[in-house]
Order: structure tokens, then C-alpha cells, then sequence
């Protein structure tokens, strides 16, 4: 049984000591202290039930705080990230070919656009390409590549010939001063790619690697290229 005159408090408003007669004793909030019925020792222990199951539920909620600060904090985390890759994005598809155009500038390179550029970059510095393969290379239709090589042709970077096993096979390849600024070209992607990769670690470079054929992936199935038009 609780004696009842053994009841006091001893927290000052926070929390209700209550003394049993054998001796024993508990701590309640005073709240739970004012619903108390001291008929018995069963409904007292009725009630230790109930403060437990509140002290679970205090600290359920307490985790459900936690996690949903927690998620807040990430998702904050992961909108800023979203931010910060979505700008860089945007400002590196902006510039890239303007940058890289006026970087084939300043090494003398001024009377070629960049897709006639990147024509001499599919065609390669070898024995040369049939039409429709460098075509293939740079996802573009046939007469677009014609147009193209004519230009090539005649500012004296590139030339075509038949194929002399075959003579329905065009052959497109560099001349001497379309190999110099194919070279010149690659030697600038070098640069950028060593910029890039400065003080990456292995699976830094990895998840590079992803996150570049991600995107890639992402606009050749959504949008494909000239040929998927």
C-alpha cells in the first residue's frame, strides 16, 4: 500500500517523489502526480506504466524531431547542391564553345567556326574517313557534313577523294594545315582535362566519370542529335 502521508515533493514543481510504506519510492512528473488514484499499489504501478509509455513517447517524439531536422538539413543540403551544379552547368554550356573558339583565336586559328573544327577533329589526323562514317561520328545528316567539308575544302583544310577500291566512297581527310589546327584543338581539351582533374582522388575522378555520362546519357535520350530529329 502507498502511504499517503509519505508523499512530498521534492523538485520543486518538476517532479513528485512518491514514498511507498515497504520503503520503496518513485520519481513522477508532477502532472502525472495530479491524476493519480492512491487506492492501491496496482493502480499507482498502472500508472508507473503509463509514465513509462509517455517517457517512450517523449523520446519518439524527440527522434521525430531530430529526423526531420535532420531531413531539412540535407534536403537544404541537396537543394543547395542542386543550385550550385545547376549554375555551373548552365555557365559551362553557355561559355565552353564561345571559350573555346576564342581560345583557337588567340593560338591564330580565326577563319573556322567550331563545328567545322570539330568536322576536322571526326575526320583525324590518318589516312581519312569515308563520308558517312565521320557523319556517324558527328551525329549529323549527310548534307549537313557536305556543306561542311565544302567549306573546309575551300579555305585548304580538308579535301575529299574517291575511293580508289571503290569508287562510290567518298574519302574525307586533313591537309597539312588541317592536321596543325586539329592538333592545336586536341592540345587545348588536354589542358582543360588536366585543369579538371587537378587534385582529384581516384574515386573522385569516378564519380566525375558518372556524373559526366549521366548527363550525356541524359540528352542523347531525351533530345538525340541531329539524325533523331
Amino acid at each position: 500500500m502507498v502511504d499517503y502521508k509519505n508523499i512530498e515533493d521534492k523538485s520543486n514543481k518538476k517532479k513528485i517523489r512518491v514514498e511507498f510504506s515497504d520503503g520503496d519510492s518513485i520519481s513522477v512528473g508532477e502532472r502525472d502526480y495530479s491524476h493519480i488514484t492512491f487506492e492501491n499499489d496496482k493502480a499507482l504501478n498502472q500508472n508507473i506504466v503509463v509514465e513509462d509509455n509517455e517517457d517512450k513517447a517523449q523520446v519518439s517524439s524527440q527522434e521525430s524531431i531530430e529526423e526531420e531536422t535532420k531531413y531539412k538539413n540535407e534536403n537544404l543540403s541537396y537543394e543547395a547542391s542542386r543550385k550550385v551544379i545547376n549554375d555551373i552547368v548552365v555557365d559551362l554550356f553557355k561559355n565552353i564553345l564561345t571559350i573555346e573558339e576564342k581560345s583557337l583565336r588567340l593560338r591564330g586559328i580565326k577563319d573556322l567556326s567550331m563545328s567545322e573544327i570539330h568536322a576536322l577533329e571526326a575526320i583525324g589526323t590518318g589516312d581519312g574517313k569515308m563520308m558517312s562514317e565521320v557523319a556517324d561520328i558527328l551525329d549529323i545528316t549527310m548534307g549537313t557534313l557536305t556543306t561542311t567539308i565544302s567549306k573546309l575544302e575551300t579555305k585548304g583544310y580538308a579535301k575529299r577523294e574517291k575511293d580508289p577500291n571503290d569508287r562510290r566512297v567518298v574519302i574525307a581527310s586533313l591537309t597539312r594545315k588541317g592536321v596543325l589546327v586539329d592538333k592545336i584543338h586536341r592540345n587545348f581539351h588536354e589542358e582543360m582535362i588536366d585543369h579538371l582533374m587537378i587534385d582529384l582522388k581516384l574515386e573522385e575522378d569516378q564519380a566525375l566519370i558518372r556524373a559526366l555520362m549521366n548527363i550525356n546519357e541524359f540528352f542523347l535520350k531525351e533530345y538525340g542529335g541531329e539524325h533523331g530529329c
